[in-house]
């Protein structure tokens, strides 16, 4: 009787407490991921406003006598917190090729996580990235915002970190997190110079409609008969030998979806291809930007003293690849195509070289790469967005690289041989002098 009695008491204690437990969970998880909104930027920029390097969101050291390294990774699109576990592929990612390549700022470029739990994700993030004692930096892709968050809040997370170097920017450029970060190195004469400017921008996300006069065309695509050509041209001695350790597959080759189609009176046509979807492109108020900050950071160098080779390099990160990606990969072809040896060693590809999927730019052109060639600084331009394409190429004196993918979240290659990071070398004097796809192929070990 009394063990019925006692265990009566503990059966009923029991059920109160999973009933409290259940009050409290639907109080506590509603309120846990509900949507947060930060703070807008107090900035509000205009072109006439006098430049002052204190609006950089940081300054880096570089020591004249060794090279400083940057490593990007890309699209590690946490699903939950738990994502970036130590446990997981991401962070394993990370940490071998860190370990590699000991950088000395680490970059992100987009979609570090999506769905529900943002804020939460980033500040697991912010915690991995901070145990390696670097600095690192990010800019949004098309995903981050669809969580339990805004854009201005995950930054104002990602600032409690200790490493963290970001800022979110003028209010009134499109975009939430444009800034820049210059790296300064100790000249002859004692003072420090501007040797190598990064500029972040927000690319945006999706779901934007351009007019037909807007829309960006490729009246000349490649065809299958080229296919067959640069499959031929890519094997022979002279053209290996330039080609080095690029993967050529075609089989899942992005421009065949749109070549070689059948008119009304099924004729073959190669009728043109629209370049890019229905993704955001670099906006005109941010190209204004881009332009003021790096005419000011020349400014400041020629204040200082320092007249020649004032306008140092710079190195632009965003999410969503410009249209000139297309045009790269279609040159660097058209090279293999017309067995042009010395066109493809000028373009110096890097990488296994692959598009498995096509540039999803968006479809119009708002001359953000007419603006980088102008002002002739901007030598290395770093995206990410579409997960399985891996390739880098110089296009106009312009590098254009995919950072390669990090990690096993959303979609990836299946054989896991894109996985990795990127790693930017800048020498004497801020000259970004190499680049170089890092792979971590035990991907599924």
């Amino acid at each position: 009787m009394r063990n019925w009695s006692l265990k009566k008491k503990i059966g009923m204690g029991a059920l109160a407490l999973f009933v409290v437990l259940c009050i409290v969970a639907a109080i506590v998880v509603p309120l846990e991921f509900c949507i947060r909104l930060g703070e807008e930027s107090e900035w509000m920029w205009s072109p006439e406003q006098e430049f002052s390097v204190e609006y950089a969101a940081g300054t880096l050291r570089k020591d004249p006598d060794k090279d400083f390294v940057i490593v990007n990774f890309t699209d590690t699109q946490a699903y939950l917190p738990s994502d970036f576990d130590s446990v997981g592929k991401i962070y394993k990612t990370m940490k071998k090729v860190i370990d590699e390549t000991n950088p000395d700022l680490i970059t992100l470029t987009g979609d570090q996580a999506w769905f529900p739990p943002t804020r939460q994700s980033y500040a697991k993030l912010a915690k991995v990235l901070d145990r390696f004692g670097i600095p690192w930096t990010f800019v949004f892709g098309n995903h981050d915002h669809q969580g339990n968050a805004d854009l201005n809040y995950l930054i104002e997370v990602a600032q409690k970190s200790k490493y963290c170097l970001i800022d979110k920017g003028p209010r009134n450029v499109m975009g939430v997190g444009n800034c820049f970060i210059n790296v300064v190195e100790k000249q002859p004469n004692g003072q420090d110079k501007i040797v190598h400017t990064l500029i972040m921008l927000d690319s945006g996300n999706s779901g934007y409609d351009y007019t037909e006069e807007q829309t960006y065309y490729d009246e000349t695509p490649l065809t299958e008969e080229d296919i067959v050509t640069i499959n031929v041209n890519a094997s022979s001695l002279s053209m290996s030998k330039a080609l080095k350790d690029c993967t050529m597959d075609f089989n899942g080759y992005p421009y065949l979806k749109e070549i070689s189609k059948e008119d009304e009176k099924g004729n073959q046509i190669t009728p043109r291809v629209k370049v890019g979807t229905s993704y955001s492109a670099i906006d005109y108020s941010q190209i204004a930007w881009y332009e003021w900050v790096l005419k000011g950071v020349e400014k400041t160098n020629i204040d200082n003293g320092f007249t020649l080779n004032s306008m140092p390099e710079s190195t632009c990160l965003f999410h969503i690849p410009l249209n000139e990606y297309y045009d790269a990969y279609k040159e660097w072809l058209t090279a293999i195509r017309d067995n042009n040896v010395e066109k493809v060693n000028l373009m110096q590809a890097e990488g296994r070289m692959r598009m498995l999927e096509g540039v999803a730019s968006a479809t119009i052109n708002t001359g953000m790469f007419a603006k980088m060639k102008e002002l002739g600084s901007t030598k290395n331009v770093i995206v990410g967005h579409d997960h399985i394409n891996d390739f880098s190429l110089v296009y106009q004196g312009i590098r254009l690289t995919y950072g390669v993918k990090t990690g096993n979240k959303c979609y990836w290659t299946e054989d896991g041989s894109m996985n990795g990071g990127t790693k930017l070398t800048i020498s004497a004097g801020g000259k970004a002098t190499t680049l170089k796809q890092v792979y971590v192929d035990d991907y599924k070990k």
